[in-house]
């Protein structure tokens, strides 16, 4: 029962955080942005960052 309950509350979740906000006829995308984050010193260093840092078990 506990897992139906479950399944139930995050498909629920996960349909109403799927759903376009809108406020006035106004549709906000929050897929996208205008000025995403970077990684200071660009790709590369990001990747370098990454290689140095990420440990496998």
């Amino acid at each position: 029962m506990k897992k139906i309950a479950l399944i139930l509350l995050v498909s629920l979740l996960g349909y109403h955080l799927g759903q376009a906000q809108t406020t006035k006829d106004k549709v906000h995308s929050f897929v996208s942005m205008k000025n995403p984050p970077k990684f200071l010193g660009g790709m590369a260093k990001f990747y370098k960052y990454l290689g140095e840092n990420i440990k496998y078990p």
